[in-house]
């Protein structure tokens, strides 16, 4: 039975994606920073997160070359309990990865970014958020913009909206992917 395709030598096909970091939180953290990214090169990345809430409450975003303006806008289709949303704003980072509605609930995201400069950044992304026991609070389908058109994306850095201290909580989970192109 063909389970997979074999690339001798090293080569790679067209479109097809290398894990370039991961990381498995063993202690809260304010932030975490993915640096020695090059976003002209690499053209896009997949990022994966499953990030704890270390706090008692917090929403998380990811922010390029660490951008904390107010240049950034999204578009999002949401169920929030038992309520259906659309909505359209700006906010200060690429989007929400997720919301922790009090300390060690849970959220996931996965998120497909374009990268390269001379363009607006964009990206689209799924999450589910505010997990607890058997509770998922918050589902989400994002579309979101980064306007800077000018710096190359070197380091993207993943933390809650003010700062708060500790706020990645233990076990946070964080992997980016790399397209390689031949």
């Amino acid at each position: 039975m063909k389970t997979g395709l074999i690339y001798p030598l090293g080569s790679f096909q067209a479109d097809t994606w290398v894990k370039i970091y991961e990381n498995t939180l063993s202690s809260s953290a304010t932030s975490l920073t993915i640096s020695g990214l090059n976003g002209d090169t690499d053209v896009e990345y997949k990022l994966e997160t499953r990030i704890v809430d270390g706090a008692s409450s917090g929403t998380y975003m990811v922010r390029p070359n660490n951008d904390s303006g107010t240049n950034y806008g999204y578009q999002r289709l949401r169920g929030l309990s038992s309520t259906i949303d659309a909505q359209k704003d700006t906010a200060t980072g690429l989007h929400r990865l997720g919301y922790g509605g009090g300390s060690s609930h849970v959220s996931w995201a996965k998120m497909h970014i374009y990268a390269k400069s001379g363009y607006v950044r964009t990206a689209i992304s799924l999450e589910a958020s505010d997990i607890s026991s058997s509770l998922v609070n918050y589902a989400a389908y994002y579309g979101s913009c980064w306007s800077n058109t000018a710096d190359n994306i070197t380091s993207l850095v993943i933390i809650e909206v003010n700062g708060t201290s500790n706020a990645l909580g233990t076990g946070t989970y964080v992997c980016l992917w790399k397209r390689v192109n031949k």
